[in-house]
């Protein structure tokens, strides 16, 4: 327990070092202090919440998520430091209710697409603890939702797993680079380091390293509708077995109107001694003045990570309404 408090202090107080030399060093021309709040609520089914191989036990969550952050943005850079917490309860095991908290910080370097024409340089930080396991997938944690127009939060989406409870410190680090090479074809690679640690004794704690490739074409058929075409391969290596997935996949979005889209898409993955996998993705969202309603079905592959430890299948449906409660600029 103690070494996962130091890991979070040191971190911590590296993040608030880094923030204020930040705001110190690069004041050149406009700039920014960006103060931003919001709440959001959500409702999780799952079928098999402490997950056994039999006597499967189902539970609604209700997860109540509030969030903020302090943004920085100038002429040159752009910096986020946020935090999200997020209380669950559950209907019928109420003994199993917990609440996590995440730090992240997102660094951008709008120089560099000054300098070289579609570039785009991201440095991520994202620090959870929280009182159960961490998922079954790489992807659970890292969807992003725009929230104010500070920075990107990195949402949870109730991933965890309710298995012989323990306290979870998870620390993501990683870079990612995109390059635009027309107005429709473009390219993105990452890479992230996952460092896992436990409080008790009962699990060993674990560092994966996963790095991606995505390239995507988008065709717009029109003002309100735009197609894309993309292939991705992603790399995860660690103390887990290694795994390779690489997947094509086609989707279409469509503006009903200037504030609500709908989107559905669908492909394969190829996994390595298996056979392809086909995947699913389809949502409708609604903006509004402070926040946005969305609900979303998706059947996708990702590398194992958590408890489980190779290829697996997510499926889930996913409703949400998030409120922006106040944003200050100074």
């Amino acid at each position: 327990m103690c070494r996962v408090k130091k890991c979070i202090k040191n971190i911590i107080i590296s993040m608030a070092c880094f923030f204020v030399l930040l705001v110190c060093f690069c004041r050149n021309g406009y700039s920014a202090v960006i103060f931003d709040s919001s709440f959001s609520v959500s409702e999780d089914y799952n079928d098999n919440l402490f997950f056994t191989a039999t006597d499967k036990e189902a539970d609604f969550t209700t997860t109540l998520s509030p969030f903020l952050s302090i943004g920085y943005t100038s002429k040159n850079i752009a910096f986020t430091i946020g935090y999200q917490g997020a209380a669950q309860f559950h209907s019928n095991n109420p003994n199993v209710d917990g609440y996590f908290q995440a730090l992240s910080i997102d660094l951008d370097l709008p120089i560099l697409n000054r300098q070289i024409r579609g570039v785009e340089v991201r440095v991520t930080e994202d620090v959870t603890y929280s009182p159960e396991l961490p998922g079954f997938t790489f992807g659970g944690g890292d969807k992003e939702s725009d929230s104010g127009r500070s920075g990107t939060i990195r949402e949870r989406e109730g991933v965890g797993v309710q298995l012989n409870r323990t306290d979870t410190f998870e620390n993501r680090a990683g870079i990612s680079l995109s390059y635009d090479w027309t107005d429709h074809f473009s390219t993105a690679s990452s890479y992230k380091n996952v460092m896992t640690r436990y409080s008790g004794n009962e699990f060993e704690d674990r560092d994966a390293h996963h790095t991606t490739f995505d390239a995507a074409y988008r065709y717009p058929f029109s003002l309100r509708t735009e197609g894309t075409t993309r292939y991705d391969v992603g790399v995860t290596t660690g103390d887990g077995p290694d795994q390779v997935i690489q997947s094509l996949g086609l989707g279409l979005s469509f503006r009903m109107t200037p504030l609500t889209t709908a989107t559905a898409g669908g492909g394969v993955s190829f996994v390595k001694d298996e056979s392809p996998q086909y995947t699913l993705l389809t949502g409708l969202s609604k903006r509004f003045q402070n926040g946005n309603l969305s609900i979303q079905y998706s059947n996708e592959v990702s590398s194992g990570l958590g408890v489980v430890r190779s290829v697996t299948r997510d499926e889930e449906v996913t409703g949400q309404l998030t409120q922006v409660l106040s944003e200050n600029t100074s």
